[in-house]
Parts: C-alpha cells; sequence; structure tokens
C-alpha cells in the first residue's frame, strides 16, 4: 500500500513538473520591429484620455477589454489619471521593450506626463484576434499613481 501511494505521488510530481516550469517560464523577449503596430495604437489611447474620447480610446480593444473598460468607467480611470498625474506629454513616450508573456504580446513604454516627476511605464498587451492586433490589456504605474 505504501509503495503505491508513494509511486501515485511519485507520478504526480513529474506530471506536474513540467506544467509548473511551463507556467513559471520567462517571458519571450520579442524585437521592437516585430511590435511596431503597437506604436500608433498606444500613442492614439493616450491622446484619448488627454481628450476624454472613449470612442478613440477603445477603438483597438478586444471584446474582452471593452468589457473591462466600458465607456462607464472610462472617466472614472480618465479622471483618476488626470487627478493623479496629469496629462500625457503627445509624442514623449519611449519604447522600453516587448515580450510574450501568457499567450499576449506585452509592450512597455516609458512615457511623461504633466505632474509626474517620474516616467510613467505604459503597458499594453495584445492579441491576435482574426489576423488584427486588438489591445487585451492596458496598465498605467508610477510613484504617484502607486501611493494612496
Amino acid at each position: 500500500m505504501f509503495r503505491k501511494a508513494s509511486f501515485i505521488a511519485a507520478c504526480l510530481v513529474f506530471l506536474i513538473l513540467p506544467l509548473v516550469t511551463l507556467a513559471c517560464a520567462p517571458p519571450t523577449p520579442i524585437n521592437q520591429s516585430d511590435v511596431a503596430y503597437a506604436d500608433p495604437i498606444v500613442e492614439n489611447m493616450l491622446q484619448a484620455m488627454n481628450q476624454e474620447d472613449y470612442a478613440k480610446f477603445s477603438a483597438d480593444f478586444d471584446e474582452e477589454m471593452k468589457k473591462a473598460i466600458p465607456e462607464s468607467a472610462f472617466k472614472d480611470l480618465e479622471t483618476l489619471i488626470k487627478t493623479k498625474i496629469g496629462d500625457y506629454e503627445t509624442g514623449s513616450k519611449k519604447y522600453m521593450r516587448a515580450e510574450l508573456k501568457s499567450g499576449y504580446i506585452v509592450v512597455y513604454y516609458a512615457a511623461d506626463y504633466t505632474n509626474e516627476t517620474a516616467a510613467v511605464v505604459v503597458t499594453t498587451s495584445f492579441r491576435d484576434v482574426g489576423g488584427k492586433n486588438l489591445v487585451g490589456g492596458f496598465f498605467l504605474s508610477s510613484p504617484k499613481l502607486a501611493a494612496k
């Protein structure tokens, strides 16, 4: 009985270990030229927040993003951003890196905002939907946004 339990435990370890290793695998780097499509999309989104234009902001969202950030939530998001870090300084974003992570292509930029002295990290996740790269995630991070 003890041998059977030990054998089953050993088998489970060998079956689960590869899955854990894959889940914890580091992201795969991607060349900037392979994500050139991201630059105008992200610029459009950042400018749309300045202009309080939800239609422009969400133009390249996938269906999940449209549900996650509906127009009703956009105003709150935009107000929070403007209150904490101000407006995006148009054209200031600089490419940092891109990587393949959990099935998404994640592109990182550093951008300047009027009321934030540090660079704001703009993280945008893309996925292919019917041959088109659509936004599946969008995050801004900075010291002022992290502060309570």
